[in-house]
């Protein structure tokens, strides 16, 4: 009797705490269904084959996540080394180095625990890091997007007011970048409370494991609902500004060109005396100051304009997939569509790779810094030997 109770207490801590990551295999084998189809070891090795076949089903998904997360790193550690260092103090540099930064996490962070997820998915126990996963996905997401909104306002205000950078537009962009930031985390607060444990049954059996998704408790519900259709409407909301004002700047490009154009035909045609020689070099200097202006914001818009298409593309698949099946994760579906799924799931996390690229064909300066960036670095290593 005595050799019994040391046992019983054992089990009866097992089963009446929560689960945790140390033990997530005895706990899972005490829930009832999993006791009625088999012993502890037999119930553990069951849902650790299950691990492995979804990792096994998944390969092309771990591997487009793994070269997402290789490229996204050295990527944004060289963008952010020379916009910090070679660049000077702009509105524009502010952003550029705050979404370095978020796709920096995402890479470090985000898609490092995403594999972890995929890699436990019949044997997740631990609610609280479904959570932080999940939640933390939402925050870098969502602080992209509202950068990028502050961006296209941003632009607007320079191309068609002609309000170049200052000290106190400095600090309304470090400003616009802390409240984004703030925004983001209040947007994904509701994450915490939907996601945690969610009950994955297996066809022929009545083992069931857990994953992490939305909780079986908010599945369908209506808070979960409407969570996916704020997110969407905030969306549409989001790109409706980033288009109004990007339309708004190529507007007000296209006119400025059509303005210079027809000032250059008017001044090749005028009479060719001193006083209008005289004020056609009057009028092209002007011309070509206020071109010289307008070349480098307009280089720039183009640049920051690609970044947002390039996370609307992104983001689109993941808000649609997301609204069909409201994180229910379906067990029967075939390899192929299962990794279809999951990396449409997840196509936002192709901006924290695809960005430092958008940097480099586009911006010549950017080219320029990372070649005098590297060349410096190589004197000074030949210099050391």
């Amino acid at each position: 009797m005595t050799n019994c109770t040391t046992s019983d207490v054992v089990m009866t801590v097992n089963q009446n705490t929560s689960p945790r990551m140390a033990e997530p295999l005895s706990t899972l084998s005490n829930t009832p269904t999993n006791r009625e189809n088999g012993s502890d070891d037999d119930i553990d090795e069951f849902l650790n084959q299950k691990n492995l076949e979804f990792v096994s089903s998944l390969a092309p998904t771990l591997t487009y996540l793994t070269f997402l997360m290789v490229a996204g790193l050295v990527g944004n550690t060289l963008v952010f080394v020379v916009y910090y260092r070679r660049f000077k103090p702009s509105e524009t540099r502010v952003y550029i180095l705050a979404m370095a930064v978020s796709d920096f996490l995402t890479n470090v962070l985000a898609i490092p625990l995403q594999i972890v997820e995929i890699r436990f998915n019949a044997t997740f126990y631990v609610t609280w890091g479904c959570k932080a996963i999940r939640s933390g996905s939402t925050v870098l997401v969502f602080f992209t997007a509202v950068i990028l909104v502050a961006v296209a306002l941003d632009r607007q205000k320079v191309i068609c007011t002609g309000r170049l950078g200052s000290h106190q537009s400095l600090s309304s962009a470090y400003r616009a970048v802390i409240i984004c930031a703030a925004a983001s985390i209040v947007v994904a607060c509701p994450y915490a409370v939907l996601a945690g444990r969610h009950t994955r049954t297996f066809p022929d059996t009545n083992i069931t494991g857990i994953t992490c998704s939305f909780d079986d408790r908010h599945l369908h519900s209506a808070f979960s609902t409407s969570y996916v259709t704020i997110l969407g409407v905030m969306y549409v909301v989001f790109v409706a500004i980033m288009v109004v004002s990007y339309v708004r700047i190529a507007r007000h490009l296209w006119r400025h060109k059509e303005t210079t154009l027809a000032l250059a035909r008017r001044s090749r045609y005028a009479a060719p005396d001193a006083s209008s020689a005289s004020s056609g070099s009057g009028a092209n200097a002007g011309r070509s100051g206020h071109g010289n202006v307008k070349e480098i914001p307009a280089r720039t818009s183009l640049m920051l304009f690609v970044l947002t298409v390039v996370f609307i593309v992104n983001y689109l698949p993941t808000l649609i997939v997301a609204s069909l099946d409201e994180g229910d994760p379906k067990t029967s579906m075939e390899d192929l569509e299962k990794n279809a799924r999951f990396i449409l799931l997840r196509t936002y996390y192709t901006n924290s790779a695809v960005n430092p690229l958008v940097y480099s064909f586009i911006s010549c300066k950017f080219r320029h810094e990372c070649r005098s960036l590297f060349g410096c670095m190589s004197r000074e290593s030949r210099a050391s030997a």
